[in-house]
């Protein structure tokens, strides 16, 4: 069952953390890899979301679902806005559409889970979208997403 509010916290957790507007790509990789993070350790997803392997980068299903229909989302519109504006490439970012003081209004996260999130970031938030997301060239850090045909599949 996806938990779509949990979903929104931890978009918004991550454009909280970094203090400003995520491009796309950065934000559902980060993502991505909480999830799978998470999965890992705790033997449980964090959204309840499917951990699809596309041919260019990983993505979340029905939270990628929700990013592209975000003015029409009211669950996710009450969080997220969405720009183009921000890049010369084009790329949409995101940032948060509300003002958020502290780690309280991130009611739907656990401990746990916010030290999932604080971990990722950390790891991964110094880079660059594009490589982030290129599985050609990460393979080390998505194995999962290579089946022998080279196919996009189920992770």
């Amino acid at each position: 069952m996806h938990k779509e509010l949990r979903a929104v916290q931890i978009a918004a957790y991550f454009l909280w953390i970094a203090q400003k507007p995520l491009e796309y790509k950065k934000l559902i990789q980060l993502m991505y890899l909480s999830e799978r993070e998470y999965l890992l350790n705790h033997g449980s997803l964090l959204t309840g979301d499917g951990l699809l392997c596309e041919r260019r980068h990983p993505i979340l299903a029905k939270t990628e679902n929700a990013f592209n229909s975000l003015e029409n989302h009211p669950v996710w519109n009450t969080w997220l806005t969405s720009s183009s504006t921000l890049s010369t490439r084009g790329h949409r970012f995101f940032s948060l559409r509300r003002n958020i003081r502290d780690r309280e209004v991130f009611d739907r996260l656990s401990g746990a889970m916010l030290k999932v999130l604080d971990e990722t970031y950390t790891t991964f938030s110094n880079s660059d979208s594009e490589i982030l997301s290129d599985l050609n060239q990460k393979r080390d850090l998505y194995p999962e997403c290579y089946e022998p045909n080279e196919n996009k599949g189920v992770c």
